[in-house]
């Protein structure tokens, strides 16, 4: 391991990857979550995610009973305006025009709501099974990636990196930080059985 030296030359000696992997395989390993908090976690996502689901529906069928009425006006406006056509009264043109592009804009801003509520639910799983995953084969997963890959993954767990003196200072990025914490308490700690609150 060595300084890239592409800010500035910092005079920090080359390191060896072997002095540094062993500390590194730890703290992956303290990452892992054992099993009964991950029940924990599993179950406190799908409550969340129950009462996500139950307000996301909700929103869902607001903004669809909208957009649909804004549809029925769109519908009644173009009839009365062709009515108009034939009998020459009505609805005059600028009118029509004015109306048309209101209702219009008003369906594209409920079409991008309901982009962002399917994209903020779809962005809530993936994430979540995301960060299970990785917590849960953190250690597997880091011994079988090439070097590219691990620091792709070591980027992802941890901040604000640097290597002094042989000597490998790091944050821990959460919720990896607190996985990470509740490992290193004695398992009998009263704590350890509420901490997913």
């Amino acid at each position: 391991l060595n300084c890239s030296q592409a800010k500035w030359k910092c005079g920090n000696v080359n390191t060896a990857e072997s002095l540094i992997l062993p500390e590194i395989e730890e703290l992956i390993s303290l990452i892992a979550l054992p099993d009964e908090q991950l029940k924990l976690i599993v179950d406190e996502i799908k409550r969340r995610h129950s009462s996500q689901q139950f307000d996301f529906e909700a929103k869902i069928k607001t903004t669809r009973a909208e957009y649909d009425k804004i549809t029925a006006r769109l519908k009644a406006i173009t009839y009365e305006r062709l009515d108009s056509l034939n009998n020459g009264k009505g609805i005059g043109t600028e009118l029509f025009d004015e109306i048309v592009e209101e209702l219009t804009n008003k369906q594209q801003k409920l079409n991008q709501e309901l982009i962002k509520l399917t994209d903020s639910n779809f962005s809530f799983l993936i994430t979540a099974s995301h960060l299970i995953d990785l917590a849960q084969r953190s250690k597997t997963l880091f011994e079988t990636l090439n070097n590219q890959g691990r620091s792709k993954m070591l980027r992802f767990l941890l901040s604000n990196c640097t290597l002094y003196d042989k000597k490998l200072n790091y944050e821990v990025n959460n919720p990896y930080k607190a996985s990470q914490e509740l490992n290193k308490k004695p398992q009998n700690e009263a704590e350890n059985t509420n901490w997913c609150g």
